[in-house]
């Protein structure tokens, strides 16, 4: 479903430290922040048949990650 996954911590070694990912397909970038298993879109936003296996793709990948300081409290 996604063509290009990456991901980076956003504010590193804060309390509001979060995960920013980039997800792509079809040529275009959908950019966003995952913090607490909650997905949060930045534009461009997926359109709605491809939003939701989109996100279940990127909680897939997600579920392998540490959890960060924030997602701990």
């Amino acid at each position: 479903m996604i063509d290009d996954f990456k991901v980076k911590i956003s504010l590193e070694g804060t309390i509001n430290s979060h995960w920013h990912f980039t997800a792509s397909k079809d040529g275009i970038d959908f950019n966003g922040h995952y913090d607490g298993g909650e997905i949060y879109w930045f534009r461009p936003i997926p359109e709605d048949h491809y939003r939701d296996q989109m996100e279940e793709s990127i909680h897939d990948f997600m579920a392998h990650r540490e959890p960060l300081d924030s997602e701990i409290r």
